[in-house]
């Protein structure tokens, strides 16, 4: 059980935000839940997930490409990102780091009816399975690392789930 109050509640509350931060397609508050020093595997920093993030959404992209949707029918973004969070276990709880197992998922469409073929569910080459590092900073708790990392832009090249209707 989460001690409310305690550590592991304040660790919620910020996975939470976190998460509605995404879902919000704020990429700005979403990259404040990111302690300065964050890094995952290759020395990548938060740098890379502004990046991933700002490749992902169609409110990031809109603005620059937004004008070839109607020559080109529709640009590969996408809208409406749900991330499922799933805490698994407290792997480690310490006054100033916790370390939390989780499984996720982060579900977006291209279109305005959400249609299965036109969907984007990530990981998708991977396992579902991701470590969280909160650490406690002045701000508040901060993400320091996601193994493995939770959004790459690789992992936006063109994918979707293919509805064939039978």
């Amino acid at each position: 059980p989460v001690d409310p109050g305690g550590t592991e509640s304040q660790v919620m509350g910020a996975m939470t935000a976190w998460k509605l931060a995404i879902e919000a397609e704020d990429v700005d508050s979403t990259l404040n839940w990111y302690a300065p020093d964050y890094r995952e595997a290759g020395n990548r920093t938060v740098e890379s997930v502004r990046v991933a993030l700002r490749c992902l959404l169609w409110s990031q992209l809109r603005e620059r490409f937004g004008s070839l949707e109607g020559e080109w029918g529709r640009v590969a973004a996408w809208r409406r990102p749900v991330v499922r969070l799933l805490t698994r276990a407290w792997e480690r709880v310490e006054p100033d780091e916790v370390v939390v197992l989780t499984q996720y998922q982060l579900w977006a469409g291209a279109g305005s009816d959400m249609e299965p073929s036109d969907m984007l569910k990530l990981p998708f080459d991977r396992g579902n399975a991701m470590r969280m590092t909160w650490r406690r900073t002045d701000a508040g708790w901060r993400l320091a690392n996601t193994d493995p990392p939770f959004l790459q832009a690789e992992d936006l090249y063109p994918y979707r789930y293919t509805y064939q209707g039978w």
